[in-house]
């Protein structure tokens, strides 16, 4: 009521646009703003005020439980449906491996052995060419190994033990010594 009251003085002049300068009859400023009430009523009923009333809706509300028990029952299994690693990623291998110390990235390019010795390239890191012609990344963790990344190792036959991860193409190297 408040803001019938208040919006009288707009209602008044556009009615009196809309009847072209004539003052309205008696009754037809409340009837309109009636029907207008009707329809903000009804509006508001069938739609809502957004959001938070369509998630108060029943279905929405079991559907949204579902699909959080589904959730929580369903995720601790699938390391027992699908194994812990399906892809193999994880898989580890202890190997002995002989091979020439390369630029891993001038080797992918098919750099001969002395464009390698010599390059010094930014962000291009040594790897082990094995004799059956694997091509592995070095990742060092130990303490002494970092000489093997240096570029001056390029060209050298080396004899590399440590852990490969084949599915990433890493030899994680714990020792190593020339041949």
């Amino acid at each position: 009521m408040a803001d019938r009251e208040k919006a009288s003085p707009e209602t008044d002049a556009l009615l009196r646009r809309a009847l072209g300068g004539v003052n309205a009859p008696p009754g037809l400023r409340e009837r309109i703003l009636g029907s207008l009430d009707e329809e903000d009523s009804r509006r508001s009923a069938s739609t809502g005020r957004g959001v938070l009333t369509f998630i108060r809706h029943p279905g929405v509300i079991v559907a949204l439980a579902a699909s959080l028990v589904l959730a929580f029952v369903l995720f601790p299994l699938t390391g027992r449906i699908l194994g812990p690693d399906p892809a193999g990623l994880d898989r580890v291998d202890r190997v002995h491996l002989q091979g020439v110390v390369v630029c891993y990235d001038c080797d992918l390019q098919n750099v001969r052995m002395d464009g390698q010795v010599a390059c010094r390239e930014h962000g291009h890191a040594n790897g082990l060419r094995t004799t059956d012609g694997a091509l592995w990344r070095f990742t060092l963790g130990h303490a002494g190994q970092e000489a093997l990344l240096s570029p001056a190792m390029r060209g050298r036959r080396m004899e590399v033990q440590g852990n490969l991860f084949r599915a990433i193409g890493y030899l994680d190297v714990s020792d190593y010594s020339s041949i």
